[in-house]
C-alpha cells in the first residue's frame, strides 16, 4: 500500500490530559494506555490502527468506504488489533466516554478492550459499524475452541483475508490476577461447551 501514510503513535504523542492515561500510566499499565491511545488517534485524526504485530496481506482499499470497521476474534468476540474509522465516529467517543468516566470516579477496572467494545456495541449507540468475519483480519486464534483454527494455517485464510493478527500477547504482563484468571475460566467453559456440543452430535 504504497499511497498509504504510516503514522507511529509513541509516548511523545500520548494524551496527556486524560486522566484515564495518568493512572493507568502510573501503574505501569501500559496496554491500557495504548488502548485508550488507539481510540483517541482514531477519533481525531481517522484511519486505520493496527498492533505491531498485525501482518498486511492484501490492500484495505475497498474497506475504507466504512465509517467504521473492525473484525471478529470468534464467534461471540470482536478483536481491536486492527481498526478503521472515520474522524469524529460517535462509537469512538462512546468507548473514550466509557473510559473517562471510570478514571473521573478514581475506579478503573482496566477492563480488557476487547470485552468493552464487545459490551458497548449491543448498545443503541452502536451505529454505521462493520463486523467482518473471523477469516478477515484474526484467521487464526490460538484460543479458538476449534483445534484447526489455533494454528497459522494457510487453510484458515481466503480470499477474504485482509490482514493476519500474530497473537504476540505483550500485554499480557498489564493484566491483574483478577482478569486472567476470568479469562481462563471463560475459555475453560468455553472449550467445555464445544466438547459437550461434539460429543451430543455425535
Amino acid at each position: 500500500m504504497p499511497d498509504y501514510s504510516i503514522v507511529r503513535w509513541d509516548e511523545e504523542k500520548i494524551h496527556s490530559t486524560s486522566l484515564y492515561v495518568k493512572a493507568a500510566y502510573q501503574q505501569k499499565r501500559y496496554a491500557f494506555v495504548a488502548d485508550y491511545m488507539r481510540l483517541w488517534a482514531l477519533h481525531n485524526e481517522g484511519g486505520i490502527y493496527m498492533d505491531t504485530d498485525v501482518e498486511v496481506i492484501r490492500p484495505f482499499d475497498d474497506l475504507l468506504v466504512k465509517p467504521f470497521f473492525l473484525g471478529r476474534e470468534s464467534p461471540t468476540s470482536v478483536g481491536v488489533g486492527i481498526i478503521g474509522a472515520t474522524k469524529g465516529h460517535p462509537f469512538l467517543k462512546l468507548v473514550l466516554d466509557k473510559l473517562d468516566g471510570e478514571a473521573n470516579t478514581g475506579r478503573i477496572t482496566f477492563q480488557p478492550l476487547p470485552e468493552l467494545v464487545y459490551t458497548l456495541l449491543q448498545t443503541q449507540e452502536a451505529k454505521d459499524i462493520t463486523i467482518l468475519p473471523e477469516e478477515c483480519c484474526y484467521p487464526y486464534n490460538p484460543y479458538s475452541s476449534e483445534v484447526i483454527r489455533r494454528k497459522p494455517l494457510l487453510s484458515n485464510m481466503s480470499e477474504k483475508t485482509y490482514c493476519v493478527h500474530h497473537w504476540e500477547g505483550s500485554w499480557l504482563g498489564d493484566m491483574s490476577l483478577k482478569i486472567m484468571l476470568k479469562l481462563r475460566f471463560r475459555y475453560a467453559i468455553n472449550k467445555a461447551k464445544s466438547r459437550i456440543g461434539a460429543l451430543s452430535f455425535r
